[in-house]
């Protein structure tokens, strides 16, 4: 999907004042004289360097400049979302694993607080915790024993 993404910020990059609204969108924090002479420059034809090379050259690395940073931004963006649907899975884990020991102990307990447990529903609750936090150690843990055990 990054990939289609990218292609369609290089058609803005490239057609800015076809596409101004997402030119504009992706290169919001980049620096406004490249912005607006990028804007100016892409709707005519391009310099030739027999022409003018300064020219030529401060069209180019305006070009490189602008598309190098939406590339980081594009970047960016897919790290942040990779990064916040992994910490929210790790705690939707946690939380279950703490929610389904908290029921077995209960379950075995008839139904009742547990009156081994010192700390009453607060040590049910620190326990659980404790439990939905080690279960995914608990599972690597498992899957490395199986492994072991098969020779693989």
């Amino acid at each position: 999907m990054m990939g289609q993404i990218q292609d369609a910020a290089d058609t803005a990059l490239s057609n800015p004042s076809v596409y101004p609204e997402v030119y504009l969108f992706l290169t919001a924090g980049a620096a406004s004289t490249d912005i607006t002479s990028w804007y100016q420059w892409a709707q005519e034809l391009p310099v030739s360097t027999s022409i003018d090379a300064a020219l030529a050259k401060r069209q180019a690395d305006t070009y490189a400049r602008l598309r190098q940073f939406i590339r980081r931004r594009l970047d960016a963006i897919q790290l942040t979302a990779a990064y916040r649907w992994q910490t929210g899975n790790q705690v939707a884990s946690i939380l279950l694993g703490a929610a389904l020991l908290c029921g077995s102990l209960l379950s075995l307990a008839g139904g009742k607080l547990p009156t081994n447990l010192p700390g009453g529903w607060l040590g049910l609750l620190v326990v659980s915790l404790l439990g939905g936090v080690l279960a995914p150690v608990a599972k690597d843990l498992v899957m490395a024993l199986k492994k072991a055990r098969s020779g693989v």
